[in-house]
């Protein structure tokens, strides 16, 4: 998977993440494996930005008081590979 593009709000993010996972995975035995070849799933961890939300709608610019967080992205290393862009943000 590649990590969800920023700008949106967290439940945006959250359910760009499930929705994904839903179709692409499946859990056998505790884990999560890929549908397409049975592998089991990695995760990367991506840097998530966190900036207000109040302040990128009147002015379209990604801004925040530098707070940041870490989210987990799953991918399957044969069909998806680790996610190329390992930093977004989320609007709150």
């Amino acid at each position: 998977m590649e990590t969800p593009k920023g700008g949106g709000s967290e439940a945006e993010f959250l359910k760009r993440i499930d929705g994904h996972v839903r179709k692409r995975y499946q859990r056998k035995g505790g884990k999560y494996v890929c549908k397409k070849c049975n592998s089991l799933i990695k995760q990367a961890v991506v840097i998530v930005a966190i900036h207000d939300k109040c302040y990128s709608e009147t002015t379209r610019i990604c801004s925040g008081a530098g707070r940041r967080g870490k989210a987990l992205i799953p991918y399957c290393p044969k069909c998806e590979g680790p996610p190329k862009r390992m930093s977004t943000c989320v609007h709150v």
